[in-house]
């Protein structure tokens, strides 16, 4: 021996045994009985065994297959392709590979990547998509793939969506293709190794999941048990899912304005449920528009960037508790009033908005009259439980941006409020008829 240290192949990619052999087989696209022949002839790859005696994978072992299954694919026989292995000790795909992918390595920040990701969403091309994406998984960790692939990804979609330069059929087929690929992964991570149970969930009416999936795939791959509830997570019934479950933490995300009025009451099931045993938390993109509200909430905010969110779950989960976590504000008893009459008529007032705006669009608008309706009911309330002079002009912003994407002319807007105004005022006794028409004025009146 010449007294030379030998490189192996890929050796600073974790030796970790994490993925089961379902995950390998979805991020390798190698069968598993291809895997077990490979394993029994070739001695590769070497994966460890859990207790119940479950093979488990490496990050290493997922690249070395990879490697292996592109020089196969361009016709290189698998006992010589594994000889090369052990003589070129490659240490990232792209130093062998990228001809076979026809895509170009990884810059720092994939700002490459994400522009042939948008192209492909463009033209509906599902499978260079997820193509690009398992490319990059096959070079990066998980978590940097999310982080700058895929987030950046998602924030161009909306930005290119809201300037005409996608149609909501794009960003819907581009969302519909992230979330497949991430619940893909999180269906195949391995079974949870630490003792601490998260559950993660989006707010009423909140359909914007996939931060929030991305956090629940973070954290689930480094060993916690994490339950994902999912989008529009309704709070009938919530009491007794979470007193049968019991878990450590919960995380809460809200996108959008509707959804923070009813942060307060899942805090209190939680509590209830498990009996103040379980930490509470939140976050999503209303907060990064109105910081000022997380000081408004009950819990603790994880943020707005995700790794760090990922740490202060796992702080959470291991009973390290956030000085940062805050109480819901208590409200004026005339305040707290009003909001109790207008949840008192709300079934009767929404019912009075679906009927003015079916009667003022006469079918010749594209509305989605009940949804329409709904948003209203959700914005007043919202309007009424946070006293706040930075949510107020949010609320106007995105209140009118809201109506009039479901098809509402700034005419029908104006003549909906006026309209509104006058139930309200046949609904309510005066002390209470008069703060709110005053308050639909000033969200929706654009006089």
């Amino acid at each position: 021996m010449d007294g030379k240290k030998r490189v192996l192949p890929f050796e600073n990619t974790s030796d970790e045994p994490v993925y089961n052999i379902r995950a390998v087989t979805q991020q390798t696209q190698i069968d598993p009985a291809t895997l077990r022949a490979w394993e029994r002839r070739y001695d590769i790859p070497k994966p460890k065994r859990d207790v119940q005696g479950h093979r488990l994978y490496s990050e290493r072992d997922i690249m070395l297959l990879r490697w292996l299954k592109a020089q196969v694919d361009a016709s290189v026989r698998i006992k010589q392709a594994v000889e090369l292995l052990y003589m070129h000790a490659p240490q990232s795909l792209d130093e062998h590979v990228p001809v076979l992918f026809g895509l170009r390595p990884p810059s720092g920040t994939f700002d490459d990547e994400v522009i042939d990701f948008l192209d492909a969403v463009r033209h509906f091309d599902y499978n260079r998509a997820q193509h690009l994406i398992s490319y990059m998984l096959s070079i990066q960790a998980v978590e940097e793939v999310c982080l700058n692939l895929l987030l950046p990804a998602i924030h161009q979609i909306g930005v290119e969506w809201e300037a005409g330069n996608l149609s909501l059929q794009m960003e819907h087929f581009a969302s519909n293709l992230i979330r497949e690929r991430l619940q893909a992964m999180l269906n195949g991570a391995p079974p949870p190794t630490r003792s601490g149970r998260l559950v993660v969930a989006c707010a009423p009416l909140d359909w914007h999941e996939l931060a929030a999936l991305m956090l629940s795939l973070i954290v689930r791959r480094r060993g916690w048990e994490v339950i994902y509830l999912g989008q529009n997570v309704g709070l009938k019934g919530l009491d007794e899912t979470l007193h049968s479950l019991q878990p450590q933490a919960l995380t809460f995300s809200v996108s959008r304005l509707p959804g923070l009025r009813h942060l307060p009451e899942v805090a209190n099931i939680l509590e209830a449920a498990t009996e103040g045993q379980a930490a509470f938390s939140f976050a999503g993109r209303i907060f990064q528009v109105l910081p000022e509200l997380t000081n408004k909430m009950p819990g603790t905010y994880l943020g707005s960037d995700l790794l760090e969110a990922a740490r202060i779950v796992e702080g959470l989960l291991a009973r390290q508790r956030n000085a940062a976590a805050s109480t819901a504000p208590e409200f004026s008893s005339s305040k707290r009033e009003l909001l109790e009459v207008f949840l008192a008529h709300r079934a009767r007032l929404e019912a009075a908005a679906t009927g003015l705006i079916l009667e003022l669009t006469q079918g010749q608008e594209d509305t989605q009259t009940a949804q329409a309706a709904q948003e209203v009911m959700e914005v007043l309330l919202v309007a009424l439980q946070y006293d706040d002079d930075g949510l107020a002009t949010e609320l106007t912003r995105w209140s009118r941006a809201s109506l009039s994407s479901y098809g509402l002319s700034g005419a029908t807007i104006a003549a909906l409020v006026a309209h509104f105004g006058q139930e309200v005022r046949a609904s309510l006794a005066p002390e209470y008829a008069q703060p709110l028409t005053g308050l639909v004025q000033n969200l929706y009146f654009e006089g």
